[in-house]
């Protein structure tokens, strides 16, 4: 007996507003601050080199690995503030588990994928935090989603694919082979032997005369 029809649904609402719990609260990471301040700076036409614009005894000059996400979050805080921060982490979150359950959902159904994946986001609550590697979880479940696809596909279709098609070569290479005639037998062996020719014994020499 199947599942009822509102049991997904109501697994996947209670699922999603799990995650809005956990997204909407209030910003506690200090980290968020530094980006910001990174994408205002960005956006004012600020660059980092040598002598770096912040620490004058810098030795090699800084290299923003996450500008795109500070931007974006400095372009949020100047329009919602704080709560558009918080709301940005909500969003991911939301897109983790998206992304979670499109990956779960190749190997189990509705439900299951759904419980599994809202299991794994309680589990990584610690670093879904206001940091930029929010959106790196994203994209990583993709890429694994994506990957555990393209295996499957190879499993399932391509591999049959190339076993029928291996085995119509052996079937096309074993048709243009050269037929062989098969040895004779023994008994026909033996008696073209008995029918050949025969050979005398070598004649006895003559006797000395007296």
């Amino acid at each position: 007996m199947g599942a009822r029809p509102w049991v997904p649904l109501g697994v996947a609402t209670f699922a999603v507003s799990v995650s809005v719990v956990l997204g909407v609260r209030p910003v506690s990471d200090p980290s968020p601050w530094i980006h910001l301040k990174i994408g205002a700076f960005l956006l004012d036409g600020g660059r980092f080199g040598l002598p770096d614009p912040w620490a004058v005894f810098a030795t090699r000059a800084y290299l923003p690995t996450e500008w795109l996400p500070a931007i974006l979050g400095q372009q949020v805080y100047s329009t919602a503030g704080l709560p558009g921060i918080a709301w940005m982490r909500c969003a991911g979150i939301l897109g983790l588990l998206s992304a979670l359950v499109w990956c779960a959902r190749r190997s189990a159904d509705t439900v299951t994928a759904v419980l599994v994946s809202l299991a794994a986001l309680v589990g990584a609550y610690d670093g879904l935090t206001e940091r930029p590697q929010l959106i790196g979880f994203v994209f990583l479940a993709v890429a694994i989603g994506a990957a555990l696809a393209a295996y499957a596909s190879f499993v399932l279709v391509e591999r049959p694919l190339m076993r029928r098609y291996k085995k119509r070569l052996e079937r096309v290479h074993l048709t243009q082979q050269p037929e062989v005639s098969p040895p004779a037998p023994a008994r026909d062996q033996a008696l073209v032997t008995s029918s050949g020719p025969t050979t005398r014994p070598p004649a006895a020499p003559p006797s000395p005369r007296p």
